[in-house]
């Protein structure tokens, strides 16, 4: 694994090409405008010790971050991740005012299926979150393992603002608000590229936005070092750069198109 490679499956050669021209079509075009650069921090599926690492990290900076949970995995147990978020970690993060954002029930391939049968998925986890009794209807999406179909992304509902994917690079001029870039944090290794970006992101008014699933002194294949990733969020900082949630930087750019 690279220190830029993603937690996703490993396609055949159509498959890659195939997923080039569904990111190629965008489904929900938008122009984006901004005063300043902006980051977002994304934990997909994450660990518990990324619920309460990575929430204090941000949370020292006086910034919030957004947490895509899938309800049927909750108090799971990863091999060679850990222990996954629980109830108690997301009431404790809506709470705190991090952004709850929306992922697949059981967060599974969804460019596999039908429309119908994916949203039906991202409506059953809307439910089981609200059971949870988050006063707050998740506003974004997160494609699972950053699959998506052409279909799906035009299907998916209005109530989602913004919706993530898993293609490196970031947002700027022209984007596409149903498959959003975002760089993976995978190990002391990705630091520096990581950095360099959000020089870039400073220059050009872009929007960073990073992903991970763990933060912990000595993280998982998919995570952040906690040191590396305090070093990231202070040079943001530095920079000026807003360090936002996911919906509310996607609010500031459709606001604009109008």
């Amino acid at each position: 694994m690279t220190a830029l490679a993603f937690d996703r499956p490993r396609l055949s050669w159509r498959a890659a090409i195939a997923d080039r021209f569904v990111e190629a079509d965008h489904a929900r075009p938008a122009t984006l405008r901004l005063p300043r650069g902006a980051l977002t921090l994304c934990f997909d599926d994450f660990t518990q010790a990324a619920a309460i690492t990575g929430a204090a990290a941000l949370e020292r900076v006086e910034a919030r971050g957004t947490f895509f949970v899938s309800a049927g995995r909750m108090g799971a147990v990863e091999p060679g991740l850990g222990p996954l978020y629980t109830d108690e970690d997301v009431r404790r993060l809506a709470g705190a005012g991090h952004e709850i954002g929306c992922a697949a029930y059981e967060a599974g391939d969804l460019s596999v299926l039908e429309p119908e049968e994916a949203l039906s998925q991202c409506a059953r986890n809307t439910i089981e979150l609200a059971l949870l009794g988050l006063k707050r209807t998740p506003r974004t999406f997160a494609y699972p393992k950053g699959r998506v179909s052409r279909s799906l992304k035009h299907a998916l509902p209005a109530d989602f603002v913004a919706a993530r994917g898993q293609s490196p690079g970031l947002n700027q001029d022209r984007v596409d608000m149903a498959q959003l870039k975002a760089f993976p944090f995978f190990g002391w290794a990705a630091l520096d590229p990581l950095l360099a970006a959000l020089d870039r992101a400073d220059r050009n008014r872009a929007w960073m936005i990073i992903a991970l699933r763990d933060v912990a002194n000595e993280p998982s294949a998919y995570g952040a070092p906690t040191g590396a990733l305090g070093t990231l969020l202070r040079k943001a900082r530095a920079l000026k750069l807003d360090i936002l949630p996911l919906a509310d930087v996607a609010d500031r750019i459709l606001a604009a198109q109008r």
